[in-house]
């Protein structure tokens, strides 16, 4: 779960709030909303292939 505050986002992001009435102003059935981070691990292996714990 996402525990940042709301003005915590990118100045580019949308506040997920006006993402949902978004989608259901246009007629779309909104069953359930998420944020997911990547972390930093994650982005590191997607960029390097490697993890943190790599020896040598």
């Amino acid at each position: 779960p996402d525990d940042r505050a709301a003005d915590d986002r990118a100045p580019d992001e949308p506040a997920a709030e006006a993402v949902v009435a978004a989608l259901v102003r246009d007629g779309v059935r909104v069953r359930g909303f998420a944020i997911r981070r990547t972390s930093l691990e994650q982005r590191f292996v997607e960029l390097t292939g490697e993890g943190f714990d790599v020896v040598g």
